[in-house]
């Protein structure tokens, strides 16, 4: 997928060394959750982004030249297992999850404006348990998966009135289905039907 790189993104990318980070955007029932994969907590966007290291991992995002839906897993880990059933209770299938690529210039210097990664929706979680620890991956989809899913409406008038509940733009549809039109006129022999 293209994107828009300002100046100063291309100028970290050509440097020496580079300082990278990766902004994680999770959206639970109840709250929004702003992580990323530094340390002490960071202000973008007018959020505060907790940095939890390597606590934060992520598989999977790819860019392709063909379009396919491709999700991605993020993992965090070191979670105290005692507040596991808070976590399960405020998880919501579907919900925005938005992954931002970012560049420092220096180290505290965010460069403006980070690369939207990817995007899309959350999928089911997976929880591994070791000890007092725990383990949530949870999967990522992309919203290009929707392309797959039946849309199941009918061009009928019952379906009609669903969205457009004064609409009569299809109340003749069913009269017409055993109509027999002819076009240009009416045959005058019989294997013109």
């Amino acid at each position: 997928m293209p994107r828009n790189l300002s100046n100063d993104i291309i100028a970290a990318l050509s440097a020496p060394v580079l300082n990278l980070a990766v902004f994680c955007l999770l959206t639970f029932k109840s709250e929004t959750i702003y992580l990323w994969t530094g340390v002490g907590d960071t202000t973008w966007n007018s959020h505060t982004w907790s940095g939890i290291g390597s606590f934060l991992n992520f598989t999977g995002p790819e860019d392709s030249s063909v379009v396919e839906a491709k999700g991605l897993t993020v993992t965090l880990s070191g979670i105290d297992t005692t507040l596991l059933p808070e976590a399960l209770i405020d998880y919501k299938l579907g919900l925005p999850a938005t992954i931002y690529l970012a560049l420092y210039s220096s180290p505290g210097t965010l460069i403006d404006n980070p690369v939207v990664a990817w995007a899309g929706r959350m999928d089911q979680p997976t929880i591994d348990i070791s000890g007092n620890e725990a383990t949530i991956s949870i999967a990522l989809e992309s919203r290009l998966l929707n392309m797959n899913c039946a849309i199941d409406r009918r061009y009928t008038q019952q379906d009609q009135q669903m969205t457009w509940p004064n609409d009569l733009g299809f109340m003749f549809v069913d009269g017409i289905q055993q109509i027999t039109l002819f076009w240009g006129g009416f045959p005058t022999t019989s294997n013109n039907l």
